[in-house]
């Protein structure tokens, strides 16, 4: 009993079993210390090596490029010294070619402005102004021609460089402008005011921004138009008379002015015309040659002789183009003709003669012939050079 209770064998084996837990129980916190120590010291020895890697790139950072060596051998200074100065002279050769360019530039737009403002202020020099017109019925077309009709024997070649450049008209159709080639003919247009165009007298007068020439106008050439009546004539059979000429000139160096009307005389004798069916057919050959070369006939008359008319006398065929440089182009063409071996005359007419010859008047063109109306008919293309001959004409 005593043996079991404290004393004898059963107590010491629970003494020893109780160290060997007390050993054990140190070793595993030994164990324990031991590894959070070598643990700890992996982990500040790892935060060490990147503090010291982080620190050698902050030095090489903040090491400037010059302390650094070079793979390069050192330059000759003189040698850099020479290439600098190239390279300034050559950016100073750039800016003075740039310079001269900008210069060379602005001299052109210098140029180019004075051209223009040349040609502006000659071509107010040049123009004239065209008032009055009738609305509707005047346009650009019939200002030209009645501008061209008039000046034509002003200049050497009206077909081919016509007296007027360019002719524009205000989209009411009041007024117009009428560039002529140069300040004379533009200063001889001026005798056109009033003259009656379509029923109304036009108004012809410098354009705004006209300088006066210091040496004053030159003398103008000599510029005829209708409208005059001529004293002592039947109204019917009155001729178209120019308009007075500009003072200090001769009469003699006027020309006739082309209208539409065309009348060509002794082309058959008087006693050919009293047929019928040799009127139709002097029509038709006359109207065939006039037709040619972009001319337009728009009408043609041939009246029948009075009984008292001589045989041998000279017969007439009244021809009404589309507009005066036809009817000019038409009078180079015939005048001095030869048709059946007779000696052709033209002379130019108004509207009203060519209305009393196609309704069978016999009229009186005797005396000379002047100039004829203004250029009122429709308008049509510019004539062409002279045509061949045709038939029955020589």
């Amino acid at each position: 009993g005593s043996f079991f209770r404290g004393g004898g064998l059963g107590g010491g084996e629970g003494k020893k079993k109780s160290h060997d837990r007390d050993s054990r129980r140190r070793d595993d916190r030994g164990d324990r210390d031991s590894r959070r120590h070598h643990s700890g010291g992996s982990r500040r020895r790892s935060r060490s090596h990147s503090r010291d890697r982080e620190r050698r790139d902050r030095r090489e950072e903040r090491r400037s490029p010059e302390r650094k060596f070079s793979s390069e051998p050192p330059k000759n200074p003189q040698v850099n010294m020479a290439q600098i100065n190239a390279m300034a002279q050559l950016q100073q050769q750039q800016l003075q070619q740039q310079l001269i360019a900008q210069q060379l530039l602005a001299a052109q737009q210098q140029a180019a402005a004075a051209g223009a403002n040349a040609a502006q202020a000659s071509k107010k020099q040049r123009e004239v102004y065209v008032g009055n017109l009738t609305i509707g019925i005047v346009n650009d077309v019939m200002l030209r021609e009645l501008f061209n009709g008039a000046l034509a024997s002003l200049v050497p070649d009206p077909q081919t460089n016509p007296p007027v450049v360019n002719c524009q008209l205000d989209p009411t159709g009041r007024f117009g402008f009428v560039e002529l080639r140069s300040e004379e003919l533009a200063t001889s247009a001026m005798s056109l005011d009033k003259v009656e165009l379509c029923g109304r007298s036009i108004n012809v007068g410098r354009p705004k921004g006209y300088v006066e020439p210091i040496n004053g106008h030159a003398r103008p050439a000599p510029v005829w138009m209708p409208g005059m009546p001529v004293p002592g004539a039947p109204a019917q059979a009155q001729a178209p008379v120019s308009a007075p000429m500009l003072p200090g000139l001769p009469a003699a160096a006027a020309g006739p002015v082309p209208t539409c009307v065309l009348l060509l005389e002794n082309l058959v004798p008087v006693k050919d015309l009293r047929d019928p069916a040799e009127r139709q057919d002097l029509c038709d050959d006359v109207k065939e040659e006039c037709n040619k070369d972009g001319r337009v006939v728009l009408g043609i008359t041939c009246p029948v002789p009075p009984d008292a008319t001589l045989d041998s006398a000279g017969g007439r065929v009244y021809v009404k183009f589309g507009a005066p440089e036809q009817a000019k182009s038409a009078y180079a063409l015939m005048n001095g003709r030869q048709f059946d071996g007779n000696k052709v005359t033209a002379k130019y007419l108004s509207d009203e003669q060519f209305t009393l010859a196609e309704a069978g008047s016999w009229m009186d063109h005797s005396q000379p012939a002047h100039s004829a109306a203004p250029a009122t008919s429709l308008p049509g293309p510019p004539p062409p050079p002279p045509p061949q001959p045709l038939r029955h004409l020589e």
